[in-house]
């Protein structure tokens, strides 16, 4: 693994392992790009992340979000999950403009103590 993501032709990041990415620098650097439909994705990709890491998820580049909810039990990270999963996919696939305050909550939802007392 190189430490870069491979992209498909939408250019959605896909990680062989996530422990090797490098989530604040990446996200740091969109954000001062402003590229928030980029700092989102990866938001969304770090919270994959806590999940995994909190054994809630077992991460594979190959499920789909789908069978992640699927394996998650009915919690508040589930819940949040679903919200970012549906913003991520607005921006990404609904190809919907992502703005500041979108960028804003999906971190805050991220950034939120009951997820980040699971990641160190």
């Amino acid at each position: 693994f190189s430490g870069r993501a491979n992209t498909s032709s939408t250019e959605i990041p896909v990680f062989e392992n996530l422990n090797e990415v490098n989530f604040d620098a990446i996200i740091a650097k969109a954000e001062g790009n402003q590229n928030y439909a980029e700092a989102i994705r990866y938001y969304f990709i770090k919270y994959l992340y806590q999940l995994d890491c909190s054994k809630q998820i077992r991460y594979d580049k190959n499920k789909t979000n789908f069978d992640y909810l699927y394996e998650m039990k009915e919690s508040e990270p589930k819940r949040i999950f679903r919200s970012l999963m549906l913003v991520q996919e607005s921006v990404v696939y609904g190809h919907k403009e992502a703005s500041l305050a979108m960028l804003e909550d999906v971190k805050t939802a991220v950034n939120s103590p009951i997820n980040s007392a699971s990641v160190e």
